[in-house]
């Protein structure tokens, strides 16, 4: 589980902590059980992901998350004049 969690992004505020994974552009994050236990361990009280609906939709998200709308948009250049 330490594999999933090593790339977290944790960012405390005065009365919580909010983590995000520094790679959920690059792959799709289904919070397991085991993975919110493991975020329990680590003290952390909010941990955002993106749901990635362009290619890996989640079937049946848990009635308890809460959810945002938001607009990204992912560009990848290779050289400054492209």
């Amino acid at each position: 589980m330490k594999k999933k969690t090593e790339t977290l992004i944790v960012r405390r505020k005065i009365f919580f902590t909010m983590a995000n994974d520094a790679r959920e552009y690059l792959q799709s994050i289904l919070p397991t059980d085991e993975l919110i236990e493991e975020l329990h361990r680590k003290h952390l009280d909010i941990f955002s992901f993106l749901e990635r609906r362009w290619c890996c939709p989640t079937a049946e998200p848990s009635k308890s998350w809460s959810t945002a709308e938001d607009n990204i948009a992912i560009l990848h250049l290779q050289s400054y004049g492209e």
